[in-house]
């Protein structure tokens, strides 16, 4: 772990995800999440931010000048650009040299989420099949929301599409974590009185389930019995225009998307990445649930928005101590008692 974190404090680097990826030793990382851009052929601009203060001004080009096979310059105003000169050819020559390196980075029992949409999802599925092997695809996750832009010539989109593979055949899942009691809708959190026409019956034990006959079987299920989230995920809602979530980067996402994903898929102390890590989402996430990170980001305004995010994190965990303090193994204890973090940038590549 020294070899990852040398100053023994998580880590939010400025610089290209490939330049910091390569100074990382190999299968290191328990979890990486991903949100690269998606091949959308626009500059995603920042808007103003819930919270009372602003971010900081974009720079004209807060990607850097444009490299061969990488996105074109951002223009004024924006966050990133997700434009590229070359079409699909140069958006793929820039990522999946990326996954190769997260690929290397995973340790045995690792996995890597990549969050992307419609646009290049199908393309870049078939590059991880050949990175990780086909045999490594876990789920395709569908996370459905209602905002969005009113179609007129085709169906809506709304969702985005979450590939998730393994470094190996075997890997962490916290089932329990993400459960949620049987008798409760997954989608609202109501109390379902009938699901799905099957018989309620009560136990000597006071334990109440429901039973269903098919090809004859009797099948029984418990109302407190732990069920876990299908692979489209209606249930967690997109950041919404006065969401008090909202620090104004374009493609922000919300933080229960990502206690789902950080807490099924690694464990307290395990070492959670995000090399595209814009607004700090999946870092802020990693530290509450007690994990180490490393996050990184081309974009100093992204990192500037992640630094001010976790400062005013670390101040709200300061201000509210645990009631009873007690000694706690390191990977074992809350984001109240985390290291903190150093912020560094990485050298251009070459």
């Amino acid at each position: 772990m020294s070899a990852l974190f040398p100053a023994g404090r998580n880590r939010l680097i400025e610089g290209d995800c490939l330049a910091v990826m390569r100074r990382l030793p190999a299968a290191t990382v328990d979890l990486i999440y991903v949100d690269p851009p998606f091949f959308s052929g626009r500059d995603r601009a920042l808007s103003p931010p819930r919270s009372a203060e602003a971010p900081p001004a974009a720079t004209d080009d807060p990607h850097g000048p444009a490299s061969t096979g990488g996105p074109a310059p951002a223009g004024p105003g924006a966050a990133f650009a997700d434009r590229w000169p070359g079409g699909l050819a140069d958006y793929l020559g820039w990522l999946v040299p990326r996954l190769r390196e997260m690929h290397r980075l995973l340790g045995p029992t690792g996995s890597l989420f990549v969050h992307l949409d419609w646009h290049a999802v199908h393309y870049v599925k078939c590059a991880l099949d050949e990175i990780f092997g086909y045999e490594r695809f876990r789920n395709q996750i569908v996370w459905h929301y209602g905002s969005g832009g009113r179609a007129r010539t085709f169906f809506p989109r709304k969702h985005d599409l979450i590939l998730w593979y393994t470094k190996s055949q075997r890997w962490t899942f916290n089932a329990e974590a993400i459960g949620v009691p049987r008798r409760l809708c997954p989608a609202c959190g109501a109390v379902r009185a009938r699901w799905n026409h099957l018989r309620r019956h009560i136990a000597a034990d006071g334990r109440v389930y429901r039973t269903i006959r098919s090809a004859g079987r009797l099948y029984r299920y418990y109302d407190d019995e732990l069920a876990l989230p299908p692979d489209v995920w209606l249930d967690l809602s997109h950041l919404q225009q006065r969401d008090s979530e909202r620090l104004g980067y374009p493609t922000q996402k919300p933080e229960a998307l990502l206690t789902r994903i950080v807490s099924a898929c690694s464990l307290p102390g395990q070492i959670v990445a995000d090399f595209c890590c814009g607004s700090g989402t999946t870092l802020v996430v990693a530290e509450r649930l007690g994990r180490r990170w490393i996050g990184c980001d081309v974009s100093p305004v992204a990192v500037s928005i992640a630094a001010q995010r976790l400062a005013r994190l670390h101040a709200h965990a300061a201000a509210c101590p645990p009631r009873h303090e007690q000694a706690v193994p390191a990977h074992s204890r809350p984001a109240s008692q985390a290291p903190g973090h150093t912020i560094e940038r990485c050298p251009d590549p070459a």
